[in-house]
């Protein structure tokens, strides 16, 4: 996977996780941000990941 995928995929699930209905969905979305974050980790190391994770969420902050 590339970085522009990851990141992409990572906003996704974030919106997922900000419109989910239920806790059902709201834990379905966190294991996907959490394997995506896993992804990240193991492809280009964790400063990238922490990058990922600090970036979408002052994002959302604003939004």
């Amino acid at each position: 996977m590339n970085k522009k995928y990851i990141e992409d995929q990572y906003h996704l699930a974030l919106l997922d996780f900000k419109t989910a209905q239920n806790e059902g969905e709201q834990w379905e979305a966190r294991k996907t941000m959490a394997r995506l974050e896993r992804i990240a980790m193991q492809e280009y190391g964790f400063a990238y990941a922490d990058q990922l994770h600090e970036r979408e969420l002052s994002q959302s902050k604003v939004n």
